[in-house]
């Protein structure tokens, strides 16, 4: 019986500290697939979702991975094909152009908190800081990030990582 106990003890022990890793693998969040979109579109969409609702860019850089829509809206995919996946889309001015919560850029902080309340992560910089609010559950890769100088918030940025 002893020995069964102590075998039962080093089986604890030495998985214990891999149990724990799982808590780590990724970031924890609380927003919704449906928060994660920028722009009406969300990380998930194709280029050609993209361009049925926006059209042709304005610009296109690096042989098509990277569309420019005005002189605010960026949006980067995966790949050149039709079907490629968005990884990152961005908005750099006040366009009209908003969260599925309705948080625009020009927007004071106070709006952004009331909407997802406190960050996941915050990285403060010389410039301005930036709040970033990650998915919940199979969303966790995809994150939501507001750059926010003098207490506006100057840019909004959808980010998948792959």
């Amino acid at each position: 019986m002893k020995g069964k106990i102590v075998a039962l003890l080093l089986v604890i022990i030495c998985f214990c500290p891999f149990a724990k890793l799982d808590a780590f693998a990724g970031p924890v969040g609380h927003l919704t697939a449906a928060q994660l979109k920028l722009a009406g579109i969300s990380a998930t969409d194709t280029k050609a979702f993209v361009e049925n609702v926006y059209g042709k860019p304005a610009k296109v850089f690096r042989q098509g991975l990277v569309y420019i829509y005005g002189d605010s809206l960026r949006v980067k995919f995966f790949d050149q094909k039709a079907n490629s996946q968005i990884w990152d889309i961005k908005i750099i001015a006040d366009n009209g152009l908003a969260t599925a919560d309705g948080v625009k850029v020009g927007m004071k902080i106070d709006v952004m908190k009331q909407k997802y309340g406190e960050p996941d992560r915050l990285k403060k910089g010389t410039k301005g800081t930036v709040y970033t609010y990650h998915g919940a559950g199979k969303e966790a890769l995809k994150s939501l990030s507001f750059y926010v100088r003098d207490g506006i918030i100057r840019s909004i940025a959808l980010h998948w990582a792959d």
